[in-house]
């Protein structure tokens, strides 16, 4: 008891975040992706990307044409509800200023709450802490990623850029197959209506 108040007086950190952050070599622990593979935006068939070459920290999340040759494409929803980005899957989804960004992936403190992220069965991506869901928003020739209140109606013909959602190429759970079938018939649905 006496040993557990010393260790919050002195703030000492884990034996996790030891292993994490100091010799991640020892153990490396990925998360288990729950869903892995591509953010594919339906409504005008492009994919979460990040558009930066070397340094991809603070990398605004954009959409650009799919492609199977670009790590930087391919995307793990962890079971840390985390939002892991290419590979080697250090870069997180995060939000600054409402949008969309690349940051170290943590495990402490208030920065991991910005990068809790919630797949909905609406194909909607909800970020958690905001309760505001990943939307596309198209400026002239820029498709970026942010935060908008999320809308359940179903799209209009202008509002093609809702329709998000997550391709499985690597899942490995029955369930969560039928979950991604599920939101891409929903989808396929509402562009029904539109037509």
């Amino acid at each position: 008891m006496e040993r557990l108040h010393l260790q919050r007086r002195l703030s000492c950190r884990t034996f996790h975040w030891f292993l994490a952050n100091v010799y991640p070599e020892l153990y490396p622990s990925e998360p288990r992706p729950r869903f892995s593979g591509k953010l594919h935006n339906t409504g005008l068939g492009l994919c979460a990307d990040c558009q930066a070459e070397g340094n991809l920290l603070d990398c605004p999340m954009v959409l650009a044409p799919c492609s199977d040759s670009r790590q930087q494409q391919y995307l793990q929803h962890t079971s840390r509800k985390e939002i892991h980005f290419g590979r080697p899957q250090h870069l997180c989804f995060a939000v600054r200023e409402e949008q969309v960004i690349l940051q170290n992936c943590t495990e402490e403190g208030l920065a991991i709450r910005q990068q809790h992220w919630d797949f909905q069965e609406n194909g909607m991506i909800v970020h958690i802490l905001s309760g505001k869901c990943m939307e596309a928003v198209v400026q002239e020739s820029n498709k970026d990623l942010y935060l908008r209140p999320c809308d359940e109606k179903p799209a209009s013909s202008g509002d093609l850029t809702r329709s998000v959602l997550w391709m499985n190429d690597e899942c490995q759970c029955q369930e969560k197959r039928i979950l991604a079938i599920r939101v891409q018939l929903q989808v396929n649905l509402k562009s029904l209506y539109i037509s």
